[in-house]
């Protein structure tokens, strides 16, 4: 019996519906878990996200802080040039099939959602090879950063950027840890295994799992 394609369309809607807000409301309890940790550690510092496809993920931090006693400020550091084809094998997976890769997306969510965010609380930074990422636009400390890229060779250069700016008691988070395939392990991961190399010196203490892929990490000073 074949298939009506309309009532078919609409069953895939709604179960992608379904798990995309399921998917939010898993990550909205994360964020507020997760401050009220930091606020109860006493660790200093803003959230940052890197990469930022959207506003969702500002939104939700926004909505998690507003109950929090603590005053932090909202970051949206974002690539203005994203990556558009693979570096190399890890940069490969077979729902982001070169050139057309999905997570590409340079000009993000409607400026109606980003509007939606304080201005007095939340800072959007672009960069590209035209305009660096300096160490002055970063904010100068941060309680939990938000990996929100795939590609490995994006992943690696964030943490780059961000080698002077892990401190014991901040949060880690990988939105895409794993998002890998039966040939690779994930860009996120194979990033975060070169981070654990380079940084002895750091434990990342792995902590919640949440939505399709995500991994949190509480870092630590080594023992």
């Amino acid at each position: 019996m074949t298939q009506d394609p309309i009532r078919h369309n609409l069953l895939t809607i709604l179960s992608k519906f379904k798990q995309t807000h399921a998917e939010r409301k898993h990550r909205r309890e994360f964020l507020r878990n997760t401050f009220q940790l930091l606020n109860f550690n006493k660790i200093n510092g803003d959230f940052a996200e890197f990469g930022c496809p959207d506003a969702t993920v500002q939104l939700d931090a926004w909505h998690a802080l507003k109950r929090q006693p603590f005053q932090r400020q909202l970051w949206a550091i974002r690539d203005a040039e994203p990556q558009t084809k693979p570096v190399n094998s890890m940069d490969l997976h077979p729902r982001w099939p070169a050139p057309q890769h999905k997570w590409i997306n340079p000009l993000g969510d409607s400026r109606a959602a980003w509007s939606r965010l304080p201005a007095r609380e939340s800072h959007i930074v672009r960069y590209g090879s035209t305009q660096p990422l300096l160490a002055s636009s970063l904010p100068a400390q941060i309680c939990m950063t938000w990996i929100n890229a795939q590609p490995h060779s994006s992943i690696r250069s964030i943490f780059r950027m961000l080698d002077q700016h892990w401190k014991n008691g901040s949060i880690l988070v990988l939105e895409h840890y794993f998002a890998g395939s039966r040939f690779e392990r994930s860009g996120a991961r194979n990033a975060f295994l070169e981070l654990q190399r380079n940084r002895p010196d750091l434990s990342f203490v792995p902590m919640e799992k949440f939505g399709l892929g995500s991994q949190a990490f509480q870092i630590e000073d080594a023992p």
